[in-house]
Order: C-alpha cells, then sequence, then structure tokens
C-alpha cells in the first residue's frame, strides 16, 4: 500500500503523519506480543513517540538503506526530499524495484509532499498505477 498526504506548507501533514506513526508503531507492539516478531516500521525523521512504542521505529537516512527490507512500514517525511523529481535518473535501480515490488516484499510507504510533482515519477507511477 501506499498513502500519500499532499498538503500546502502549514496543512498539518507533519501531525497527521505523527499519528500513522504512532499507530504503526502500536501495531507493530500488538504484533510483537502476539507472535513473537515485530513488524518494523521505518522513519526517514526524527517525529517524537512516547518511550514504550520508540522502540518499535527504526531511523533510515536513504532509501537505498531498505532495499533489502521486506515485511516492513515505512515513513517517509516531505517525499521529495528523498526522491526528488529532478533526480529521477539517478534514482538506483534497486530503489526502483523496491516501489515496483513493494506488494511481494510487503512494504507499505507512508510519505507526505508540498506537490505531487516535487516526487520522483518513479515512485508517481506505482501510486497511480497501484
Amino acid at each position: 500500500m501506499i498513502q500519500f498526504i499532499i498538503g500546502d506548507p502549514g496543512a498539518c501533514k507533519t501531525v497527521f503523519q505523527s499519528e500513522t506513526l504512532e499507530l504503526l508503531a502500536l501495531r507493530s507492539q500488538r504484533i510483537e506480543k502476539r507472535y513473537g516478531v515485530r513488524r518494523p516500521v521505518f522513519l526517514n525523521k526524527t517525529i517524537r513517540l512516547v518511550p514504550s512504542l520508540q522502540k518499535y521505529v527504526e531511523r533510515f537516512r536513504q532509501l537505498w538503506e531498505l532495499v533489502r527490507v521486506k515485511n516492513a512500514e515505512v515513513v517517509m517525511e516531505e517525499a521529495a526530499t528523498q526522491i526528488p523529481h529532478d533526480k529521477w535518473k539517478e534514482t538506483p535501480l534497486e530503489v526502483r524495484n523496491m516501489f515496483y515490488e513493494h506488494r511481494h516484499r510487503y512494504l507499505n510507504f507512508y510519505t507526505n509532499t508540498q506537490d505531487y510533482k516535487l516526487v520522483d515519477i518513479n515512485f508517481r507511477r506505482v501510486y497511480r498505477d497501484w
């Protein structure tokens, strides 16, 4: 699944993203308690959570760090900073494949941006076609 939040500056995109992050961390906590396995939540920025949930969130700096990850949630604050539209030719093949195969890898992306067109075309195509 890919969730895209688009809005002007000050439109509370980050607030909504924080609430989503908290729900994902809670779900990860429940999965771990029930099944003994953790479904990791990856985040590219720092968003504070209550300490009991913070351990379910892992930080990443660049998307290529996640190309081997499966069965996870990926939260991208301001997608245009991670995958800008004007650098689409420089997006590594492994990252593009991660977008194209996100359903088979059980990856969910939650992201926001100020303008849909500021994000890499490879990601936008997957979002549009999904």
